[in-house]
Order: structure tokens, then sequence, then C-alpha cells
């Protein structure tokens, strides 16, 4: 009989146990939700809102805002997934119009612009910056103490002093980009510019003998720490952005300057 009533706890107790790991993983993975976020909204109030592992959602249109990402494992990304249908302009020429202080963040399918710095990665790992195109900022994006993360197929061009900026930041892989930029990228540790794919450069002077559509020569972004391209692109796959061009007329003949 003892033996039995034994027997009888010890089931008890692996059923209470198993119970309470159905329930912990039942409860995690409802944990996280989904927000949309629509034109005329708050990326930012969505923002605090939001749980780690929640994923945000904006919709096609304008937003003027200056995003801080202060919350590991979110997901923000464009509803289309087209960066031309969903733009994102920073409320200032001096303002970062995203800056990420969290690890495990993805970015992806924005246009970003007017600002001055599109994306800011400061002190984070593993985030993925995805699908976006980056212009008109000072610094396209800006890497600071910030390693492993994944930077792919995004376009960054007409950015005033720097394409990618990259300080203190090891580890990091870059590939797939499209690079046309006062100067390109600025690295000053060992980063890896290549995984299945290279990226497009602007200053590319080499040559494509076997029609493979990769340059024969590497790309050396920064010789010193031995950042270099060995796969660089000769043609960019999507169609290369239209830089901004100023153009403007005047009926005015008369009166006085300007």
């Amino acid at each position: 009989m003892g033996i039995e009533m034994a027997r009888t706890k010890t089931f008890g107790r692996i059923f209470f146990l198993l119970a309470i790991l159905v329930f912990i993983s039942i409860s995690g993975t409802g944990m996280a939700s989904e927000f949309h976020v629509q034109a005329g909204e708050s990326i930012q109030d969505t923002i605090n809102k939001a749980s780690s592992g929640d994923v945000i959602l904006v919709e096609s249109g304008k937003f003027n805002e200056s995003i801080h990402v202060n919350k590991d494992n979110l997901t923000i990304k464009s509803t289309s997934g087209n960066p031309d249908h969903t733009i994102i302009a920073g409320e200032s020429v001096g303002s970062y119009v995203f800056e990420v202080v969290s690890s495990n963040v993805s970015i992806s399918g924005f246009s970003i612009t007017e600002g001055r710095c599109g994306i800011f990665l400061n002190k984070v790992q593993n985030c993925t910056i995805s699908n976006n195109k980056i212009s008109n900022q000072e610094v396209g994006i800006y890497l600071f103490e910030s390693d492993s993360n994944f930077l792919s197929d995004n376009m960054l061009y007409a950015n005033l002093d720097c394409g990618l900026k990259m300080l203190a930041s090891p580890n990091n892989i870059i590939c797939g980009n499209y690079f046309n930029n006062a100067n390109n990228a600025r690295d000053n540790k060992f980063n890896t510019w290549n995984d299945t794919k290279g990226n497009y450069w602007s200053d590319y002077n080499g040559t494509d003998e076997n029609e493979d559509g990769i340059g024969d020569i590497a790309y050396a972004v920064n010789p010193k720490t031995g950042s270099t391209d060995y796969m660089p692109l000769m043609k960019y796959p999507p169609a290369p952005p239209v830089l901004p061009r100023a153009s403007f007329t005047s009926d005015v003949t008369e009166g006085l300057a300007p």
C-alpha cells in the first residue's frame, strides 16, 4: 500500500511539473503582440506601449519623427515591404531618425531621410537592418561600439558625410547593400563585407572579365584593419535610386536680390 501511495505521489509531481512547463510554453508564445501604426499615428508611441518580442507594422504613408528604440527583440517593419511606400523623416536635420539602444532589434522596409543619421546603433548586438533606403543624412547608418549585427540589402545614397560609419564596432556582416555617397564607408575594426554576395560601391574601379557580376579585384574598405569586400557587385539588382538634384525656376526679373 505504501509503495502504491509513493508511486501516486511521484506521478502527481511529474504531472504537476509537466503542466507548469506547458503553461510556460503557451504563455511565452502568447505574450508577443502585433501592433499596426497608421499614417498620422506615432511610431514612438507604439514602441512605448510594446514589450520585448513584439512586432510593429507601419502602414504606408509619411511620418515625421525621431524614434528611440529601447526595448530588446522588437521587429519594426513596413507593412508593404516596399521602402518607397513608407517614408520616415527626422524631426529636424540634427536628429537621429532611428536611435537603437537595445539588442536583437530588426528594422526593415523604410525610406529614411532628412536627419543627422538614418539609423544609429548605439552599443547593441544582433540587430538586423535590411531593405531600407537611407538618404539625405549626414551619416546613413552609424554603428558605435556595436558588434555582431547584420546589415543587408539597404540602399545608402546622397548622404553628405558617409554612407556607413562604424566606430569601435567589430564582427558585423555587411552585404548586398548599395553605396553611392561622398564617402561610402568608414570602418576602424574588422568586419565582414560579403556573405553570399558583396556590396555595390559607386567608387569601385575594378573589372569583371568573366562577366559573373562580381568584380575581379576586391574592394578595400580599410586595408589597415583587413576589412575587405571580396565580392564587390558590378551592378545592383534593383534599379538604383535617382539622386536628388536641385531644380527650380523663377519669373521674378526685377526688385531687390535675391
